[in-house]
């Protein structure tokens, strides 16, 4: 009879262990996962700006040669992150695909310049940057005009900059809200030991010897909850990574992993920090508030 008690105690131990390691998991990964966020809201907004186009239209008539060989000078500037020639074919068929129908057959010759796409490095996508690069472009004799999409460029900064507000706002609320539950599932789980620390009490424990087992036990339940969180993050990752290739392009690898040990040594330190609050409060209960 008494073998059947311990065996039922032990499982229902273990499950409230394993609850409160999926729950301060989650809460973990929502903490994490605002975090590689507000971290990575610069590189998210260069990558936005390094993938708009500046489109240097070419004088009509000019030959692929003369194109190939300025465009070989163009990626020599340094505000240049890549380019792509566009010819005149390429050009006509790109927009007979926007619009939907064939409209070359009005004219004798196609309307349709020869163009060199360029990629720039994000911190030439300032106002002042950015009109000294076009500047520039229209300077070389082959090119007739360049444009680039300047208002778009000026709303992913505002946006941004929402953006990163928003998540500083958020990381924040969940770090209250992580502690603020973390600390009541680990107040549900010490209460339920109250008796037992009464006794130790009784036989003349000292605090600190009552406390190193609820610790040692903290200290793993932070770890293992650290670990849940990243192993699922990291399983996030690898599926967004198989939809989208670029995804570490907008993430930084070594910012992920220093918010994967950010969460390991998060859920540790806020496990063992609720741990000695709820101790401090449960060690004092005189024997009436026991059985409250």
């Amino acid at each position: 009879m008494r073998r059947k008690r311990n065996k039922i105690l032990k499982k229902r131990i273990a499950g409230a262990s394993a609850s409160s390691v999926i729950s301060i998991s989650l809460v973990l990964l929502l903490v994490g996962l605002a975090a590689i966020l507000a971290l990575n809201a610069n590189s998210i907004e260069n990558y936005f700006k390094e993938n708009i186009q500046v489109t240097a239209f070419l004088h009509q008539g000019t030959s692929e040669a003369k194109a190939l060989k300025l465009q070989k000078s163009l990626e020599q500037e340094a505000f240049v992150k890549s380019t792509r020639y566009v010819s005149v074919e390429e050009g006509t068929k790109e927009l007979v695909d926007m619009l939907g129908e064939d409209f070359t057959d009005v004219f004798v010759n196609s309307p349709i310049p020869s163009a060199i796409e360029i990629l720039l490095h994000a911190e030439y996508f300032q106002s002042d940057s950015l009109d000294y690069v076009l500047n520039k472009l229209v300077e070389y004799p082959l090119i007739e005009s360049a444009t680039t999409q300047a208002a778009m460029v000026d709303s992913i900064g505002e946006v941004m900059a929402q953006v990163g507000l928003v998540l500083s706002l958020v990381v924040i609320l969940l770090g209250f809200i992580s502690v603020v539950l973390i600390s009541n599932l680990i107040r549900l789980n010490i209460y339920a030991s109250r008796f037992s620390i009464h006794t130790m009490q009784l036989v003349g424990a000292s605090n600190s010897f009552i406390a190193r087992p609820f610790l040692k036990r903290s200290a793993l339940l932070g770890t293992l909850s650290g670990l849940l969180s990243c192993l699922i993050i990291a399983a996030l990752f690898y599926y967004v990574h198989s939809i989208f290739p670029q995804i570490f392009e907008l993430f930084q690898i070594d910012i992920l992993l220093e918010v994967a040990l950010g969460l390991i040594v998060l859920g540790i330190i806020i496990c063992l920090l609720c741990t000695r609050i709820v101790l401090g409060k449960v060690v004092k209960l005189d024997k009436d508030e026991l059985y409250g």
